[in-house]
């Protein structure tokens, strides 16, 4: 492996590594919010949540916590897509959930599908962008170590002082 990496395989090797860990990570994480989704579908419990705080993000706008009540304990979380159940959200508007009954922190927007709607279709794009770089990546590897092979290793250079090798 040390040879390897010495002959200047880093860069298609390095390339594969990272497709297949952006892989892994986007389809897990697409797992995580269909577990979500079908934990929330097997026994929905609506509630109606208040937004609590917002806070001004730089890149993304505005992040919105809401907080919710359920069995008498109290929820908040901030991942949510408050947009897309209210148009013109501020600090203590009212937002209609559906959470899990055996799992209340698990929640999302009524009418959305996911918790948050967004992010399965990104990390679908994700993955199916790794999916293409990481056999390219494997190919650039393989050509490599095929032209490498096929190179023959040059003769040892003669040490100064020795006799010259007879055929």
């Amino acid at each position: 492996m040390r040879d390897l990496i010495h002959r200047g395989w880093p860069l298609p090797l390095a390339g594969a590594v990272l497709a297949l860990l952006v892989l892994v990570l986007s389809l897990s994480g697409m797992l995580a919010q269909h577990r979500a989704a079908d934990r929330i579908d097997a026994s929905p419990l609506r509630v109606d949540a208040t937004i609590s705080a917002e806070r001004q993000r730089e890149k993304s706008g505005v992040e919105y916590t809401v907080t919710y009540r359920v069995g008498g304990r109290e929820y908040s979380t901030a991942s949510l897509r408050v947009r897309a159940a209210v148009p013109h959200p501020a600090v203590g508007v009212t937002v209609p959930l559906e959470v899990a009954a055996d799992h209340p922190a698990t929640a999302r927007v009524l009418g959305t599908h996911y918790p948050d709607d967004d992010l399965p279709d990104t990390q679908l794009l994700i993955a199916t962008f790794s999916a293409m770089a990481l056999p390219t990546c494997l190919w650039f590897l393989v050509s490599r170590l095929r032209a490498r092979s096929r190179t023959p290793a040059p003769a040892p250079a003669p040490v100064p002082g020795s006799a010259p090798a007879h055929p």
